[in-house]
Formats: C-alpha cells, structure tokens, sequence
C-alpha cells in the first residue's frame, strides 16, 4: 500500500472544501448580535452554528458585507441563537435577519425588527436573500 505525503493528504481536504459564509443576526431581546455561519449543500444554504461576536470584529472581518440567496434551514447541529436560544430567524424589509420567539401558534407575529425598529408581521423565514448586512 502506497504511503501517502503530507501535501497530498492537504490536497485532498482542499478538494473538498466547503463553502461557508456568515451573515449578521440581532437577537431582538437582548439587542446582541451574532453571526449565522450557513454552508452550501447541493443548490441550498443551511444554518449550521450560530456564535456572538461585536460589532467591530463583525465589520473587521467582512460579515456586514455577506450577499447570499437560498434557503435558510437549520441542520440538527444548529445551536440557535446565542442569547435567547431561538431556533427561528426572520428576514426584515431591510434586509437584515433576526432571530425571533419560536414559541407561538400561527405563521405571523407582529415583532419590531432589532435593527430598523420598523414594526410589522413577520413569518418564519424558509428562504433568504441577503444583499449585505451593513452594520
């Protein structure tokens, strides 16, 4: 059995790299915000881990620039959110995503997104398109 070289093992996880990215979320409760880390599987993006992280990190490291299109469905592993431990995410008329209370009956709730203080009925968000998250 042929050995294989440090460089090659290297190769072949780069191969198989993954595309990620991180979009800026705002926890309506607490007014913290945390960053979604959403991975490309097949034509979809998913939620995989959620962390906190302060706005000039956030900028520093690009995440209020993040452009993206697609679903927005959590895997098993998704922790939610940091602060308040919700699971579900809404996508306001601004363009920027919020966790919001995942406990309710219906579809519709009447929030105040976090980030533009506009009030209005939201729904769980199944899908996304972010144009930039400009802090």
């Amino acid at each position: 059995m042929k050995k294989t070289t440090a460089e090659q093992e290297r190769r072949l996880v780069l191969d198989k790299r993954i595309n990620a990215n991180v979009a800026l979320c705002k926890c309506p409760s607490s007014k913290g915000i945390y960053g979604v880390r959403f991975e490309e599987r097949g034509n979809d993006w998913v939620r995989t881990w959620a962390f906190k992280i302060d706005e000039k990190k956030a900028k520093r490291e690009g995440f209020d620039r993040t452009t993206m299109s697609g679903s927005m469905d959590a895997t098993p592993e998704y922790p939610g959110c940091p602060y308040c431990g919700s699971m579900d995410i809404a996508l306001c008329e601004c363009e920027k995503i919020f966790c919001m209370p995942s406990v309710w009956k219906g579809w519709f709730k009447k929030l105040t997104c976090p980030w533009c203080e506009e009030s209005n009925l939201y729904y769980r968000a199944k899908s996304i398109d972010i144009q930039g998250n400009s802090l």
